[in-house]
């Protein structure tokens, strides 16, 4: 006995109709949000109508109601629809929002119900910007080998997974089938870049602009070869000539900024951004730029709302979220910060950047054991420092090192050399034979204090069974903040320390060794926010000896010490740190910014006042007054942004302890 529908399905199927009419008939007048009320009516009386699942989704992609959208094609697919000519559609949709997440999702939906070569095209084209060049190759089986454009992105996928081997293979095959064309000689050209083959890049991109000068992707190719080998001058200056003759094109301005804002010309990157945000304030990557240069120049409020608009724009941008977590860490908003990291991170497989970001904000928060494990990607981030002696193997666990040779060796800054060495002791406890390997300007200090130092310029021993980074100690130790120990592991050399007396004053008043500032690249890239103009030690040089115990000051304070001889440099008495720690052996007290000085007199167990800027480095953490890592080392921090107000009350506080 069949089923018939009753009156009540009946009437209710009228009224459906009759919606669904008069939706698309306000679709016609323009008239979005009303379509889009009554389709939503329409679908709750007739959900299993196609056709008004269709419609409703297109009006709210129409209408930019993107989630909404995306919640409704879900319902779509769970109900079993397969229209695959309308799944392309609102793939094209996606695209043409610049919604590349959903797009990509959207073509991969297409690809398990058919297959074709147009498809795999706009797939692995959606990929390639959201830069997923993993996901290419898993379809590369799928990729016809005749089809140049399917090959040329499987090209560039085995180029970003760092596969020079199958880079080569793929495009000496594409341009053997097709020797000239152009875009493909070109992508070629940014494939060898990525492989660090920067010199066969610029032979065969120069080739490309002595035919066809105007030819703007070889001319962004060419800047990021020379940037790749370390002379952006040329490359700005290549940017900036074509900026002049193509004024408003924003892969030019996208790429210019890039490089004023790595060459910390912060201004520049605002300037040129500024002048055409309106007409491409739809690009999240000039938001980016835009933020990013602001942040550089402490301009949070301005950097937080270009990233909140680079995310209106696409809330999936992950160096967007990973931008937004810098400013909010900059702003000393810790839990903010690590949401934004994490959101960066879900959105980019291995984002090394969010991970090293995310890791210096554990770290801050005394949380060593994520903070040190993520800490390893700094090997891993684009432009780092390279990674030594990588033809031994890396020592990752303590048994390992029983009755083996281990080679430690020093990593990033002098500071960082002197804050870590206290953990050679820790291995030598163990009875783990280590060799520690140095630079010039610490090989004497440390050559006095620990066993087996050598120095980075002289051959190692063939003998060497695993070699660690010296800030990877603490990860293979298991360092927690609990047991961080404060004693004392340095010392002067004796005779230097009695020969450096001679420059000491006995006028009845307190000796003080000071530091103000640091390495320029590293306060320009980081927005000089740990230096201190030498003036406004002027106070203190009323009341004590005080010393300026660093090589290199800026012109500003090389023009107030010509006028000022209360202080004493002294510049001409250092060769390397030997030097300075005989120096400030002699101190009664220590003043720095936060540099190596501060490390070495830490370590040292000299009294220490260290100025910490607003947003401190992770290492003095974000709430101690006296360090951690050393006795006799006490922190003052900044109350407010660029605010040194703090060397006032240090003034008086050691008035009232010598008084």
């Amino acid at each position: 006995m069949g089923h018939h529908p009753t009156i009540e399905n009946m009437q209710n199927l009228e009224i459906a109709k009759k919606l669904f009419n008069e939706a698309i008939k306000s679709v016609e007048n323009g008239e979005l949000e009303v379509a889009e009320r009554k389709l939503i009516e329409c679908y709750q009386i007739a959900p299993t109508r196609e056709s008004v699942l269709i419609n409703l989704i297109k009006v709210q992609l129409k209408n930019k109601k993107i989630n909404d959208a995306t919640k409704y094609i879900k319902l779509y697919e769970t109900n079993g629809h397969k229209d695959v000519n309308f799944l392309e559609e609102i793939a094209e949709i996606f695209n043409y929002e610049k919604k590349f997440y959903e797009s990509a999702n959207t073509y991969k939906k297409i690809l398990k119900i058919k297959v074709n070569e147009k498809n795999l095209i706009n797939y692995f084209q959606s990929l390639v910007t959201i830069s997923e060049y993993k996901l290419i190759l898993e379809y590369e089986s799928l990729a016809p080998k005749n089809n140049l454009t399917l090959q040329n992105y499987i090209g560039i996928a085995y180029a970003e997974m760092n596969n020079e081997e199958k880079t080569k293979e793929v495009f000496d095959y594409i341009l053997e089938l097709n020797p000239n064309e152009k875009e493909i000689k070109i992508n070629y050209a940014i494939a060898l870049t990525k492989l660090k083959k920067n010199e066969e890049a610029c032979r065969l991109l120069k080739e490309i602009m002595a035919i066809d000068s105007k030819n703007k992707r070889a001319c962004i190719a060419y800047s990021k070869s020379l940037e790749d080998m370390g002379d952006n001058d040329e490359a700005i200056l290549l940017l900036e000539n074509w900026h002049e003759r193509n004024i408003k094109d924003i892969e030019i301005i996208i790429n210019l900024s890039h490089l004023y804002i790595k060459n910390n010309k912060y201004k520049k990157s605002i300037e040129i951004i500024e002048k055409e945000k309106k007409i491409f304030e739809k690009d999240e990557r000039l938001l980016v730029n835009l933020g990013t240069s602001y942040l550089k120049i402490k301009n949070y409020n301005e950097a937080l709302k270009s990233i909140e608009k680079a995310l209106l724009v696409n809330n999936k941008s992950a160096f967007a979220w990973l931008n937004k977590g810098a400013i909010q860490n900059e702003l000393n908003r810790y839990e903010e910060a690590e949401k934004c990291y994490l959101k960066a991170l879900n959105l980019k497989e291995n984002f090394h950047e969010a991970t090293w970001n995310l890791s210096l904000l554990k770290l801050k928060l005394k949380e060593f054991k994520e903070g040190f494990n993520y800490f390893e990607a700094r090997w891993l981030r684009e432009n780092t420092d390279p990674y030594l002696h990588k033809n031994i193997k890396k020592l990752e666990n303590l048994e390992d090192a029983k009755n083996k040779k281990i080679l430690v060796w020093c990593e990033q800054g002098h500071g960082d050399s002197i804050q870590f060495s206290r953990y050679l002791k820790y291995l030598k406890e163990l009875n783990i034979n280590a060799i520690f390997e140095v630079n010039n300007l610490l090989y004497d200090l440390f050559k006095n204090n620990f066993d087996n130092v050598i120095d980075s310029e002289k051959n190692l021993s063939k003998s060497i069974d695993y070699q660690i980074p010296l800030l990877s100690l603490p990860r293979l130790l298991n360092i927690e903040y609990k047991n961080i120990k404060n004693d004392v592991y340095i010392k002067a050399d004796s005779s230097k320390q009695n020969y450096f007396k001679r420059i000491i004053l006995s006028n009845g008043k307190k000796n003080i060794g000071i530091a103000v500032s640091g390495n320029k690249n590293y306060d320009e890239r980081n927005g000089n926010r740990r230096q201190i103009p030498l003036c406004k030690f002027n106070l203190l040089a009323n009341s004590f000896n005080l010393y300026l115990v660093q090589k290199e000051i800026s012109n500003e304070d090389k023009l107030f010490l010509e006028a000022n001889t209360k202080i004493i440099y002294c510049k001409n008495y250092i060769s390397t740190f030997d030097d300075t720690a005989a120096i400030i052996a002699n101190m009664d007290h220590i003043i720095s910014i936060d540099t190596s000085l501060a490390h070495l007199a830490g370590s040292m167990g000299l009294k220490t006042e260290v100025l910490l800027p607003w947003c401190a480095d992770w290492r003095w953490f974000h709430d101690e007054k006296k360090s951690s890592w050393y006795k006799n080392l006490n922190l003052w921090r900044q109350v407010s942004l660029d605010d040194w107000s703090i060397l006032e009350k240090v003034h008086e506080t050691l008035k009232e302890n010598y008084e």
